[in-house]
């Protein structure tokens, strides 16, 4: 993949320009560890599937929380994207995104709630002419290309969680509850250091 490609996808991902890491700001309704338990359950079921290298930018290293405007502290459900900037072979290109409800922690595929109709505006015919092709080329859905009312939400917003992968044996960050501990299918513990974007 040329670098123009991973330079337009981080500039799509992050809005308009990529945004540096900050600590990590928990919410009422999704601590660090309940993350670690919703992460935990789709790496089990996704790992070797969709994803091989757990908390590394090349494969799968983010979440989008979804949040509903009437809640805007609760997140409804968490986006993952795999296979971002490159891809395994044996590995199905269109198995990257992911949806997982907070509440019931199920996973399904995110194409299952992407939009048919997309709103009418300037900037949405923009997004429509010139990125929506790269990113169904790429087989990327980002969280604008979900249908909110399909989702059961209103006016929806997103945050985006980095896991970036730690050593597990080194000190902690200074802020000890942003690292979680993920084990891998076939045993091994992947140490992750959480940040926002």
């Amino acid at each position: 993949m040329g670098h123009s490609w991973a330079l337009f996808l981080s500039l799509c991902l992050a809005g308009s320009s990529p945004a540096a890491a900050q600590p990590i700001r928990f919410l009422p309704q999704l601590n660090a560890l309940q993350f670690q338990t919703l992460l935990q359950r789709f790496v089990k079921e996704q790992h070797l599937k969709s994803f091989r290298d757990l908390g590394v930018e090349e494969d799968f290293d983010h979440a989008h929380l979804l949040f509903d405007s009437r809640e805007p502290e609760r997140p409804v459900a968490i986006l993952y994207h795999t296979q971002e900037l490159g891809g395994h072979p044996g590995m199905d290109p269109k198995a990257r995104n992911w949806l997982q409800w907070v509440g019931r922690g199920t996973v399904e595929d995110a194409s299952l709630y992407e939009r048919k109709v997309y709103p009418r505006s300037a900037a949405w015919e923009w997004f429509l002419q010139r990125e929506l092709k790269l990113l169904r080329q790429r087989h990327t859905i980002l969280d604008k290309m979900l249908d909110p009312a399909r989702l059961g939400i209103e006016s929806p917003r997103s945050l985006q969680w980095v896991f970036s992968r730690a050593d597990c044996g080194g000190a902690p960050p200074a802020d000890d509850a942003s690292r979680i501990r993920v084990t891998l299918p076939a045993g091994p513990v992947v140490c992750l250091d959480l940040s926002q974007t």
